[in-house]
């Protein structure tokens, strides 16, 4: 199928257009069936200059005229093209934003990927399945001031589980055969 488009000519920041007819499946710099114009758009008067009768011989054939070239033909020559309408362009997306200060610090434990997942909330979880509320035990410890008394902490520790290892005494236990070598020594002295 012929289009007639633009082909860039021109050096580096100075843009100057031929107006061709060619195959639509051709490079754009490519092989031309017929140059039928030019295009400079840094010129203010009369920026485009056509061969108005080849142009209407090409569309009488049927050939179709790129969005650019219809619009500037409507423009500057006089015809009366359809153009198409691009669709509007969604507006970019800003940049992320940054996490306030107290929760960009990675924590002290090296567990910055699940604090991360955590507060991402969504890798684990399908959507539409309901999100699960904080127990209520919680919200209550990470809502209390840090200058309360020390009873309420204590009641607050009784109601969750320890993170506390607990080890068993030693100091009671008999003592292994090195150890008793050692006192008998002692005692000797």
């Amino acid at each position: 199928m012929l289009v007639i488009r633009l082909a860039r000519t021109g050096r580096r920041n100075q843009p100057k257009f031929r107006v061709v007819v060619a195959e639509h499946s051709k490079p754009v710099k490519g092989r031309v069936v017929e140059v039928v114009g030019h295009y400079n758009p840094t010129v203010k008067q009369n920026p485009l200059t056509i061969n108005k009768e080849a142009i209407e011989a090409w569309l009488s054939k049927g050939v179709q005229p790129s969005n650019t070239i219809s619009r500037l033909l409507n423009e500057y020559a006089g015809f009366d093209l359809d153009v198409k309408q691009r669709p509007a362009r969604p507006p970019k997306k800003k940049a992320k934003e940054e996490k306030p200060a107290d929760s960009a610090a990675a924590p002290a434990d090296g567990q910055s990927d699940q604090a991360d997942k955590k507060e991402s909330g969504d890798d684990d979880k399908k959507a539409g399945e309901p999100v699960k509320e904080p127990s209520t035990e919680k919200v209550k410890a990470e809502a209390q001031p840090a200058d309360k008394p020390a009873e309420d902490e204590k009641a607050n520790e009784s109601a969750a589980p320890s993170d506390k290892k607990i080890e068993p005494d030693t100091s009671d236990a008999t003592p292994t055969d090195e150890q008793s070598g050692e006192q008998a020594g002692e005692a000797g002295k």
